[in-house]
């Protein structure tokens, strides 16, 4: 053997790559003949869609982005929590039931940036929602479309739904 000439050692290849090529190929055709964007079909041709599944009953905290637009509280959230805590949820309760003077219309010269929601679902078919403006001190009754004034209740609202609702006292639902 001559030290100065260089070798050429060859390799053994693995039966299990050789078989892994071709997937690839195939899967890479395949997702190029469907296009960007397409909708994933099921076997009957029938397009596929993601069902959500909502809890049958508990107490939901939501938070909202800062908005003066329409806000749809089961959709334009930030983050969902259910409380899981039983003293929190008692004290929203009578929170919420402190100072009962509802109105049909909101009389306030303050337009209402929505910062949390709590919905109490006793079903699936059956919940009430209340929507928080601390700006405005206004609470929204969302079924029924009426408005109060929580100024009497506003500190230590602000407090529970800002720093009791946590990890220790509910989960994630995002």
């Amino acid at each position: 053997m001559n030290p100065q000439s260089p070798q050429t050692v060859q390799m053994p290849v693995p039966s299990s790559s050789l078989t892994i090529w071709p997937l690839a190929v195939l899967l890479a055709a395949g997702c190029a003949l469907a296009g960007p964007g397409a909708a994933p079909q099921s076997r009957d041709g029938q397009l596929g869609a993601v069902e959500v599944v909502q809890r049958d009953q508990g107490v939901f905290v939501y938070s909202y982005a800062e908005t003066l637009d329409e806000l749809d509280p089961f959709r334009d959230y930030e983050s969902k929590r259910r409380i899981t805590n039983a003293n929190v949820i008692q004290e929203l309760r009578q929170l919420i039931t402190e100072n009962q003077s509802w109105n049909p219309e909101y009389t306030k010269r303050c337009l209402p940036v929505w910062d949390y929601g709590v919905e109490f679902r006793d079903s699936p078919d059956s919940s009430t929602t209340y929507l928080f403006s601390f700006r405005c001190q206004t609470l929204k009754q969302v079924e029924a479309g009426l408005f109060r004034d929580f100024e009497p209740q506003a500190v230590r609202l602000y407090a529970l739904l800002t720093y009791e609702v946590n990890d220790r006292t509910s989960e994630s639902e995002n």
